[in-house]
C-alpha cells in the first residue's frame, strides 16, 4: 500500500476524513459522554453553581446505581411545569427495596444513618415537621441534594424512575463563579479535573 503525501490529498479525501470524525464525535456525544453545567446550589459544597461535569451515560445502561453515587437526571413529568425542564444533579441514597425514613434531623436507609457528606455546605439538622417513610419501589432510586436543607428532591416529590438517569457525574472540567473569599466570578482553579465523589 502507497502512502499518500499531503500534496496528494484529495478533496474526497479531506471531506471523508471529516465526516468520520465528526461521526465518532456525534456517537460520543450521545452515547458516552455528555456535558453539563450546574445551575444550582442543591449540591454544594460537591458542586457549586458554574460547575461544568462529564457524565458518564453509559451508566445509565448498566443498572449498576449504588448508593452514593452523584447522577445526572431529566426531571419527572410531575414536576416538569415547576422547573425550567434542565436536568437534575443529586447523590443516590437508596435503591429499589430501601426503606428510607426522613426524620427530623436525620435520615435512614435501611435502619442506618446517612450523614450529610463531607463537602455538604450546610450540614445542619433538616428540622422537617413529620418523619416520613418511603419504600422505594423497583425500577426506582431515592435522590437527594448535598446541600440538604436547600434541596428540592424525592423528599418533596417523590422517589426517581431510573429511566430518567442520563449517566453519573466524573470530574469537574470547567468552574466559573463566585467563592467565598472572592464574591466576583472567576475562574476557580482548583476545582478544575477534580473527581465527582
Amino acid at each position: 500500500m502507497k502512502n499518500k503525501g499531503l500534496d496528494s490529498l484529495t478533496i474526497s479525501d479531506v471531506l471523508v476524513t471529516m465526516a468520520a470524525a465528526i461521526f465518532v464525535a456525534t456517537i460520543l456525544r450521545v452515547f458516552v459522554i455528555g456535558a453539563f453545567a450546574v445551575s444550582a446550589h442543591s449540591m454544594e459544597n460537591t458542586l457549586l453553581d458554574g460547575d461544568n461535569i462529564l457524565v458518564s451515560k453509559i451508566y445509565a445502561w448498566s443498572d449498576n446505581f449504588e448508593r452514593g453515587d452523584v447522577i445526572v437526571f431529566n426531571v419527572p413529568d410531575s414536576i416538569k411545569s415547576k422547573t425550567n425542564g434542565e436536568p437534575f444533579v443529586k447523590r443516590i441514597i437508596g435503591l429499589a427495596g430501601d426503606t428510607v425514613v426522613i426524620g427530623k434531623e436525620s435520615i435512614f436507609v435501611n435502619g442506618i444513618r446517612i450523614p450529610s457528606p463531607s463537602l455538604s455546605a450546610n450540614p445542619k439538622p433538616l428540622f422537617i415537621k413529620k418523619t416520613t417513610r418511603t419504600i422505594v419501589p423497583t425500577g426506582e432510586v431515592f435522590v437527594i441534594g448535598d446541600n440538604r436543607p436547600y434541596s428540592w428532591d424525592s423528599r418533596h416529590w417523590g422517589t426517581l424512575q431510573t429511566e430518567n438517569i442520563i449517566g453519573k457525574a466524573l470530574v469537574t472540567y470547567w468552574s466559573y463563579g463566585a467563592t467565598p473569599d472572592l464574591p466576583t466570578p472567576h475562574l476557580r482553579w482548583r476545582r478544575i479535573f477534580r473527581m465527582v465523589e
